[in-house]
This record gives structure tokens, sequence and C-alpha cells, in this order.
């Protein structure tokens, strides 16, 4: 397995199954997915209270 820069490898203890991960972009995605959320939970209060 190549290594890439900013990649670390993890062993799973379980099923020693290996994987390799980039800490960096996963905290990027979890960043969008954070505001994804905040913004579906604006858009769902803005439209109940629409509809009241």
């Amino acid at each position: 397995m190549r290594i890439l820069w900013s990649s670390k490898h993890i062993l799973c203890s379980d099923c020693g199954e290996r994987s390799l991960v980039f800490p960096e972009l996963m905290k990027v995605a979890e960043k969008h997915r954070a505001s994804s959320r905040t913004a579906r939970f604006i858009l769902n209060r803005l439209q109940s209270q629409q509809s009241h």
C-alpha cells in the first residue's frame, strides 16, 4: 500500500482489515455535515412556522 501525504493507516483489531484514512479530509467532511444539518434544521423550522 502506498503512503499518501497526510494519510494514516489503521488496522481493525476485530477483523484485521487495513484502512487508509485522511484525518484532515475527515475534519473538512465533518464540518460540511454539521453545516448541512444546521441548514436543514433552519429550513424545517421555517417551513413549520409557515404552515401555522
